[in-house]
Parts: C-alpha cells; sequence; structure tokens
C-alpha cells in the first residue's frame, strides 16, 4: 500500500469512533479469513488439475491436456486476484488495529470536550453575571458587586499563570 492511500485510511479511522473501528476490524478480519479459506481451495483444485494434466500428457491426449491448460489458465488468475485481496485485506486489518492500539479516539478525548463544554459554560454564565451586574449599576447607580468582580480578578490571575507555563 503507498504511503498517501495509507495516511487517507489511517486518517478516516481516526475519525472513527471505538465500536465502530472494532466492528471495521471484525469484519476484515472475518473477510480475509474467507479469503484464504477461498485461496486455499482454489490452489487444492490447481493441484488436482495438475495432476491431470501430467496424467493426460502421459496418455498423450492433446485435446484433454489443451482443457486442462485453459482450466489452469483461469485457476491462476484467481490465484493471482485472490493474492491481492489477502495482502490488501491483511494492511487494512494490520491499520486497523494499529489505529485502535493507539487509542486515537479515546476516553480522554471524549473527557476533554465535556471539560471545555463545561468551563465555557461557567465562562459564559460568568460573563452574563458581569454584563447585568454592570447594567444594574448603570441604570440604578448601585455599587458594583465586588464578590463577582474579585472572582474575576482571581481567574484572569490563573490564566496568566497557564499562560506563562506554555512559553
Amino acid at each position: 500500500m503507498d504511503p498517501k492511500t495509507e495516511k487517507k485510511m489511517v486518517k478516516e479511522m481516526k475519525k472513527m469512533k471505538k465500536k465502530e473501528l472494532k466492528e471495521l476490524c471484525q469484519n476484515l478480519a472475518a473477510e480475509h479469513s474467507a479469503v484464504r479459506e477461498k485461496y486455499k481451495l482454489v490452489e487444492a483444485n490447481k493441484n488436482r488439475l495438475e495432476k491431470a494434466l501430467f496424467a493426460a500428457i502421459d496418455a498423450k491426449d492433446q485435446e484433454t491436456a489443451e482443457i486442462i491448460r485453459s482450466k489452469m489458465g483461469v485457476l491462476k488468475d484467481d490465484l493471482e486476484r485472490l493474492a491481492k485481496r489477502e495482502k490488501a485485506l491483511a494492511e487494512e486489518c494490520e491499520l486497523g488495529s494499529r489505529v485502535s492500539k493507539n487509542d486515537y479516539e479515546g476516553k480522554s478525548s471524549a473527557w476533554t470536550t465535556v471539560g471545555a463544554w463545561i468551563i465555557g459554560g461557567a465562562t459564559v454564565a460568568l460573563s452574563g453575571w458581569g454584563l447585568f451586574k454592570s447594567h444594574k449599576a448603570f441604570e440604578t447607580g448601585e455599587m458594583v458587586d465586588k464578590g463577582t468582580r474579585g472572582l474575576a480578578e482571581r481567574m484572569s490571575g490563573l490564566f496568566n499563570f497557564m499562560n506563562f507555563r506554555k512559553n
């Protein structure tokens, strides 16, 4: 498999959910074993025809030998096709197992998404509360809620610290 196709397949598999990826790997493994069984069956038929061909050549029966040769040509084509398909399925199974072992989309990414939504919701709520208080202070002339202001100042310091750690 060329690297470009491999990268594309890995990218698609990374996007899949774990359950879907597991089902895909199971389907690929089942198809791979079915192709392998078919390959063994065709190879056995080819070996049987080879014995019949040698028997026909020894008996100097040219008509039977030609018929057997044409059948063997078809079987050789089938063997080549099945061998290519088996190789492709083996590579896809290997990619699928590699992607599932690396756990590209796992529990950590799901929890990261949940955490981001919680932090985003809290930020929106805090911003809305601050806007409400500032509007109330502007309209009625009341004092700004110092508790909210203090919380915002502490959060600002925390965000500055987190940005410092990134640099």
